[in-house]
């Protein structure tokens, strides 16, 4: 955490613009939306843009979209649809939901938990009835989908990749369905290693006539995360064959793609990228435990990046308050939840796996 060179920058978000729905989550897409021309004056001109949000909660990335329209566009009529795991329906349980529930309680109506009200992405048809929902609500259809989900992968991290390929996959099907013609989708990802990652890229480079892969500052660095921007969709008529075998296949484990069909300049360019982001992450590592023995030299040279990360982000991006009727939650609201967090290392965590319910309450 003192090593993170954007470790300022929620704190001053928080007392100087007070963003109605502060998280790291927030700060990382409103990077990318200042990074990237998500809203084109094709969106502006028409007066209406309209966004789905996949695996969302608690909201995030509605909250740092509504910021910076009502900053950057404030002509623009702004709607949105979001769905997660429902956490009002006793299925669903810890720790795969959010408990975080400020934004869906206080905006119910556009939540969507799919036929069966569990907001499981993978439940049958799902993406079809989020088309219906999607057609009905939005005319002008649909101009950004963002897809932020992830699952816990603390008990197995070294197999991260392969814990959300499945869902990925799904957030991909279902976003790729519902967008329009020309529209932007953002979807959240880790390393580039595994053959199915390889191929979700490529479909996505064939169907979006631009694709960038980003690692925002915000985006702790010693992380895998990493973002694909993809922009300019040139529609569903040609996605809509890879959507249908996709949701038929019963074995989502075979790669999409054999690998003769993927240029080999593609699988270059890939392997640079995943070069390139892995061994930023490893060079964090490596910091990191270097300066656990040598703390007060890097902490003090840490306090100089971090204040610089910190102004250069206000500046670059533009950040100034917004209005109160401009929010989405009243700010009483917000202050209600008092997230509380426990910090047990990877090894205390394997040790408590195999414990009873009862002796891991007592500890």
């Amino acid at each position: 955490t003192k090593m993170n060179p954007a470790g300022l920058v929620i704190g001053h978000l928080k007392k100087n613009i007070r963003p109605d729905f502060l998280t790291q989550a927030w700060c990382k897409f409103y990077e990318i939306l200042g990074n990237s021309t998500l809203i084109t004056q094709e969106h502006t001109s028409k007066a209406n843009f309209n966004s789905v949000h996949l695996c969302e909660a608690p909201g995030a990335f509605i909250s740092a979209l509504n910021h910076y329209i009502s900053l950057n566009h404030r002509n623009l009529n702004f709607d949105w649809l979001a769905m997660t795991l429902n956490p009002y329906h006793e299925s669903n349980g810890q720790p795969e939901i959010i408990t975080d529930d400020r934004l869906i309680l206080n905006t119910l109506d556009k939540w969507e938990f799919g036929p069966d009200y569990t907001g499981d992405i993978f439940q049958p048809k799902y993406h079809e009835h989020l088309l219906q929902t999607v057609s009905k609500r939005f005319i002008d259809g649909v101009s950004l989908v963002t897809a932020d989900g992830s699952i816990d992968c603390q008990n197995n991290p070294n197999e991260q990749e392969c814990t959300v390929m499945r869902l990925h996959n799904y957030e991909v099907m279902v976003g790729l369905n519902i967008l329009k013609d020309r529209g932007s989708f953002v979807l959240k990802t880790f390393t580039i290693f595994e053959c199915n990652t390889i191929c979700r890229i490529y479909l996505l480079c064939c169907l979006f006539k631009s694709v960038e892969i980003q690692k925002p500052a915000t985006s702790k660095s010693g992380n895998s995360e990493i973002y694909i921007v993809c922009k300019d969709y040139k529609g569903r008529k040609f996605a809509e064959p890879f959507i249908q075998s996709f949701f038929e296949s019963e074995n989502h484990e075979n790669a999409m793609f054999p690998l003769r069909q993927i240029p080999r300049t593609f699988i270059d360019e890939i392997f640079k990228c995943s070069s390139y982001f892995s061994n930023l992450q490893i060079r964090t590592i490596e910091r990191n435990i270097r300066s656990w023995f040598l703390k007060a030299e890097y902490y003090n040279e840490m306090k100089e990046i971090q204040s610089y990360v910190c102004k250069e982000f206000i500046k670059r991006y533009n950040l100034k308050p917004i209005r109160e009727d401009q929010t989405l939650i009243s700010k009483n609201v917000s202050k209600k939840y008092n997230k509380k967090t426990f910090d047990v290392s990877y090894a205390e965590k394997m040790s408590r796996r195999d414990l009873s319910l009862r002796e891991e309450a007592e500890i």
